[in-house]
This record gives C-alpha cells, sequence and structure tokens, in this order.
C-alpha cells in the first residue's frame, strides 16, 4: 500500500512538473532556464558524462500519456485491492459469527455431558444404595453374578461394614478377585510394601 502511494506521489508531482514547464514555456519564461544554465555548465564541467541540456527533463506527449496510463492502472489496482479488503472483512465477519456459533454450540454440549455425568453419577448413588439396603446374602448372590471390576466399583462405593458382609457372603474365588481390584485402584500411588 505505501509503494503505492509512492508512485502515485511520483506521478503527481512529475504531472506537476510538467504543468509548470509548460506554463513557463508558454508565458516565455525562460528566465529560469536562462539562470540554470551556469549550473548546468558548471555540472557539465564536473561530470562530464551530463550533457547540461534541460529540454531533456521536459515530458513529451508520449510520456505523459504514459503516465497516464500508469495512473489508470494505479487506481483501477486500488480499486480492486480496496474491494479485496471488503471482501476479506465480510469473511472474517462470517469467520467471526461461525467461530461464535460453535462456541456456544461446544458450551451446550459441555452442559448436557456435565449433566448426564451428573445423573450417570446418581444412578450409580442410587443402585449402590439399593444394594446397601438389601440383606447382605442376596446382595452377594447378585455380585457373584456380576463383571468383577463392575462389582468392585459398586463395593468401593458403598460404607465399609456393609460391603465387608456382602464379599464375606460371595463365592470365595469371586470375593478374592474383587478384593484384588480394589486393592490394586490407585496403588501406583501408595508406597511399596517390603
Amino acid at each position: 500500500m505505501k509503494s503505492n502511494i509512492l508512485i502515485i506521489l511520483g506521478c503527481i508531482f512529475a504531472l506537476s512538473m510538467v504543468g509548470r514547464s509548460f506554463a513557463l514555456n508558454s508565458a516565455g519564461l525562460n528566465d529560469t532556464t536562462q539562470a540554470t544554465k551556469p549550473a548546468a555548465e558548471q555540472q557539465a564541467r564536473d561530470d562530464p558524462g551530463a550533457t547540461g541540456d534541460t529540454d531533456d527533463m521536459l515530458i513529451t506527449g508520449a510520456m505523459l500519456e504514459s503516465f497516464k496510463e500508469r495512473r489508470q492502472t494505479i487506481e483501477k489496482r486500488e480499486q480492486e485491492l480496496a474491494e479485496r479488503e471488503r471482501t476479506l472483512q465480510a469473511v472474517e465477519k462470517r469467520i467471526e459469527e461461525r467461530m461464535s456459533a460453535l462456541d456456544a454450540s461446544n458450551q451446550q454440549l459441555a452442559d448436557k455431558m456435565a449433566l448426564l455425568q451428573k445423573t450417570a453419577n446418581e444412578d450409580i448413588t442410587h443402585l449402590t444404595s439399593m444394594y446397601q439396603s438389601m440383606k447382605p446374602q442376596q446382595a452377594s448372590e447378585i455380585f457373584n453374578q456380576m463383571d468383577s471390576v463392575f462389582a468392585a466399583g459398586f463395593l468401593r462405593e458403598m460404607k465399609s461394614d456393609q460391603a465387608g458382609l456382602i464379599l464375606a457372603n460371595m463365592n470365595p474365588d469371586k470375593a478374592y478377585e474383587i478384593s484384588i481390584i480394589i486393592a490394586s485402584k490407585n496403588s501406583d500411588l501408595r508406597p511399596k510394601i517390603q
């Protein structure tokens, strides 16, 4: 964007110089060129490759036309860039809206998951209470039929005295297997027994 501004400023400066040259030439005010001739001659002495001819600095009709075409090209390019920027801003706005909607959906999903987790925990707590209220002999028959890991989870949630009575009435091999599962839970956090 800065380079476009510099090009435009350069073109405006060049056009103003052309206008000024035409104004000076048409008014017959060549005093400035007369005054610059000694300076041009001094420059020619200092720089033998320089011609010292001020007419080389005048912009011809073809150059002026080239400047106009370049200016039109630059203006067209700036319009295209402005249009692109508006399009990008619209796309950015849509993305932000979609991100906001996605965040809202994620929050709703998290809330639903929390509710489901709470409900699941309440169900397990309720079922554990039901097993605790049963007679140990009746509960042990059910626990003998359960998967050992599943049964260990229930017994872990029960009061110790009630869980102990159920384990005592269970099949000894099954009770031993459940005891190992409960004992090995978080065993990596306990100090090793020597």
